[in-house]
C-alpha cells in the first residue's frame, strides 16, 4: 500500500511537472492571452462549478432510491459531499469506503452501498462514453485511435451488465458475485426501473455541467472557436474517462489534466492547452470546496 502511495505521488509530481514545464517552456504563447472572462461568464462559471457537486449528489441518491433505499435526500447530499472529498487520498478507495461507512451507521448494509456504488461507475462510465461517441461523430475532437477502438466496447459492455440488475437478471448476477467472492451472503437488489430516466438525465448533466465550465475556462483564455459547447463536453468526458480508468492517479489527478490539454490541441497549442487544465482543476477545487464547507455547516447537527 505504502509503495503505491509513493508511485501514485510520484507519477502525479511528473505529469504536473511536464504540464507546468511546458507552460514556462513556451510562456511566449502564454504570456499574450487576451483574457476575456466578462463578469456575466465569471457568474456563470461560478454557478456551474457550484451546481456540479450538487447534480452528482443528486445523482447519488437517485441510485439508492432506484435500489429501494430510503436514505433522505439531504444525508444522501451530505454523505457523497464529504466522503467525495478524500478522493484525492492515493489509493482512490477513500470516498467510497466512506460511504460504506457513513452509511452504515444509518443501518444500511454494505451490499446495498455497494451496489450503489457499482451502479455509480457504470453509468458514469456508460454516459462519459456515449458523449465522446457523439463528439468524436459531430465536432472535431482527436483521441488516442485506442480509444475510439475500446469505446464502442467498453459503452456496450457497461450497459449489458446494466440489463442484468433489471427483473431477474439480477439473480444471474448475484450468483456470479457469489462464485467469485466465495459468499453466500450477498443479495444484490434490483433497479425499479421507473428511475433509471431521471439517473440518465442527471449523470448527463453532471458532464454537461463541468464541459460548459471548461469551455468558459478556454474562453476566458481567448480561445476563440467556432466550434459547439458540446465538443469541450465531449473533451471533459474524454479525460475523465481517461483519468477514472487510470488506477495509478487518485481521482484521476495529473491523468485528467494531461488529457485535457492533449484534447485542447486543435484549439489551442500545447502550452496554453496546460495552463487551461491546470486553472480548470483550480476552479473546480475551490468550487467544491466551497460546497463541501457549506453543506458541512448546513448538516453539522445531524452527524451520526
Amino acid at each position: 500500500m505504502r509503495s503505491k502511495k509513493t508511485l501514485s505521488s510520484i507519477f502525479v509530481l511528473l505529469v504536473f511537472s511536464f504540464l507546468f514545464w511546458k507552460i514556462f517552456s513556451d510562456f511566449d504563447q502564454v504570456k499574450n492571452v487576451n483574457w476575456q472572462l466578462s463578469k456575466k461568464n465569471s457568474v456563470l462559471l461560478l454557478i456551474v462549478l457550484l451546481a456540479g457537486p450538487f447534480v452528482n449528489a443528486l445523482s447519488w441518491h437517485l441510485y439508492t432510491k432506484a435500489l429501494g433505499g430510503g436514505i433522505n435526500l439531504i444525508d444522501n447530499i451530505r454523505i457523497w459531499t464529504l466522503s467525495n472529498a478524500s478522493r484525492f487520498v492515493p489509493g482512490s478507495i477513500w470516498q467510497y469506503a466512506g460511504r460504506v461507512y457513513m452509511l452504515s451507521q444509518k443501518g444500511v448494509s454494505k451490499t446495498f452501498t455497494s451496489t450503489a456504488l457499482l451502479l455509480e461507475a457504470l453509468f458514469n462510465i456508460g454516459i462519459a462514453g456515449v458523449i465522446v461517441l457523439f463528439a468524436l461523430r459531430l465536432f472535431p475532437l482527436e483521441t488516442p485511435a485506442f480509444m475510439q477502438k475500446s469505446l464502442g466496447p467498453l459503452v456496450l459492455l457497461t450497459f449489458t451488465v446494466l440489463i442484468f440488475f433489471t427483473g431477474s437478471r439480477i439473480k444471474v448476477l448475484e450468483g456470479v458475485i457469489k462464485q467469485t467472492l466465495k459468499s453466500d451472503e450477498i443479495k444484490l437488489n434490483k433497479i425499479q426501473i421507473r428511475w433509471v430516466p431521471a439517473i440518465l438525465l442527471s449523470v448527463s448533466v453532471q458532464f454537461i455541467l463541468t464541459g460548459l465550465a471548461l469551455w468558459l475556462v478556454a474562453m476566458g483564455l481567448g480561445i476563440e472557436t467556432q466550434s459547439s459547447i458540446f465538443s469541450f463536453v465531449g473533451i471533459y468526458a474524454a479525460s475523465w474517462l481517461v483519468g477514472y480508468l487510470a488506477f495509478l492517479a487518485p481521482s484521476g489527478l495529473g491523468i485528467r489534466e494531461a488529457s485535457i490539454a492533449g484534447l485542447m490541441s486543435l484549439y489551442a497549442p500545447l502550452a496554453l492547452g496546460s495552463l487551461i487544465a491546470i486553472l480548470f482543476r483550480l476552479a473546480t477545487l475551490v468550487s467544491e470546496a466551497i460546497v463541501v464547507a457549506v453543506i458541512f455547516v448546513l448538516t453539522r447537527k445531524k452527524s451520526p
